[in-house]
């Protein structure tokens, strides 16, 4: 799913281009609960209930996973000032989720102009969650992500797959992001693609 942002021919896409923007930059000011730096080997991270906020720089794996885990019903906002680059064809790699929270409970805010890659066969790299990236590119040659994608450029070969979740009702991401923007947004985004 990408959003073009030539908003001189379509002031519908014009409208969700703002809400995008206006939201990307409120996840960006959530203070962070967890800071992570770069990373750039595989782990775990244990997250709490609630809302969770997750400060990262880059994302760099090769044949390995960052894996999310926190409990049902949490919420997983991971603000990344860096890039995502996701590389190697073993399956269970990427960015995945444990302990009950669901790909629509988690969201990648790439912010800064980052772009996120997916390389290696069988979809292998998998990204668990929505993905906004305004600024950047988003590249799954292959890969597969199970959420939304929101971006500047989208592109994909080899079977790349993109899987989104149900989209939750507004209610649900006022109280996950704690706003309208993004829920007018995605409803938009919905509409027209």
């Amino acid at each position: 799913m990408t959003i073009v942002q030539n908003s001189s021919t379509n002031a519908f896409l014009a409208q969700a281009v703002t809400d995008a923007t206006n939201e990307s930059n409120a996840l960006a000011a959530l203070t962070p609960t967890v800071s992570l730096g770069n990373v750039t080997t595989g782990e775990t991270v244990t997250l709490s209930s609630g809302e969770n906020v997750v400060s990262v720089g880059t994302i760099n794996l090769n044949q390995a996973a960052l894996t999310l885990s926190a409990p049902a019903g949490a919420t997983i906002i991971v603000n990344v000032t860096g890039s995502i680059t996701l590389n190697g064809g073993s399956q269970g790699n990427g960015l995945r989720l444990a302990g009950g929270v669901t790909p629509n409970d988690v969201f990648f805010n790439i912010i800064g102009g980052g772009a996120v890659t997916t390389t290696g066969g069988g979809n292998a790299q998998a990204i668990q969650g929505s993905v906004l990236d305004l600024l950047g590119d988003v590249e799954l040659h292959p890969g597969e992500v199970d959420g939304q994608i929101i971006a500047k450029d989208f592109s994909s070969s080899s079977g790349a797959l993109v899987s989104p979740p149900p989209v939750p009702e507004p209610s649900t991401w006022v109280l996950m992001l704690g706003g309208i923007g993004l829920s007018r947004c995605l409803q938009r985004v919905r509409r027209v693609f």
